[in-house]
């Protein structure tokens, strides 16, 4: 009851879930980037953010040390960052789920058995953010750029489209 009045007058929470293979290098690095990004604007009430994985070999891992790395060079938040599994259930908890790539995308698509309207990439255009888990440890920063500017347009699209009240004393 408590929930369905707290839900009437303030809304129900938007749930993101970012989505990648093993859930160690991309999508813990878009949780951390947007759940800080959500934080600076002062929307901890209205939104939460997740990650998840395709392919999680082993659940509660930490992300990979250089996915944490570049968090820690860009002062983004590591904690509570732990793999887990995507499930087909995840399509009715979370309003948005963001994938990294096509692949991702597909694999959602075919362990649910239709297209829905609230998976997506996380970048435009049907472009792919790059694994960088078996390159160069400089791929990590070029991912993080790309998952952080892709974040800040999606966060922008979701205020304006959710009519949500922005906190004026922090910025992103």
């Amino acid at each position: 009851m408590m929930n369905f009045l707290f839900n009437h007058f303030f809304g129900k929470k938007i749930n993101i879930l970012m989505v990648c293979t093993a859930n160690i290098c991309r999508s813990p690095m878009a949780h951390a980037v947007l759940r800080e990004m959500i934080k600076a604007r002062g929307l901890t009430h209205k939104i939460t953010v997740n990650s998840a994985g395709t392919h999680v070999p082993i659940k509660g891992l930490l992300p990979d040390k250089r996915s944490l790395m570049v968090l820690k060079e860009n002062a983004v938040n590591i904690k509570k960052l732990k793999t887990r599994q995507f499930f087909t259930k995840d399509i009715e908890k979370f309003n948005y789920i963001l994938v990294m790539d096509n692949k991702n995308l597909e694999t959602i698509q075919q362990r649910v058995g239709m297209e829905t309207s609230n998976v997506k990439l996380l970048l435009e255009n049907g472009l792919d953010v790059p694994d960088p888990y078996y390159a160069h440890p400089g791929e990590f920063r070029h991912v993080f750029n790309l998952i952080e500017t892709a974040c800040k347009s999606f966060l922008e699209t979701l205020i304006i489209e959710h009519n949500l009240e922005v906190s004026l004393n922090n910025e992103v």
